[in-house]
């Protein structure tokens, strides 16, 4: 029983792959992210860091 609880508790919950944002400032195109990849399984904590207005909502 114990190894079904762990088969069911373990495993991706989410995956990105080569994930790029621009956004538009003053009629040009601007790289806030790019080619990002990562991953997160289950039981892990992931945190996306950086400066305000640096994309990290929109990756």
């Amino acid at each position: 029983m114990a190894d079904e609880a762990t088969t069911a508790l373990s495993g991706r919950v989410l995956q990105v792959t080569d994930l790029t944002v621009h956004f538009g400032v003053d009629n040009v195109w601007v790289p806030a992210a790019l080619s990002l990849n990562y991953s997160i399984e289950r039981g892990n904590v992931f945190a996306i860091v950086g400066r305000s207005d640096s994309g990290k909502s929109a990756s």
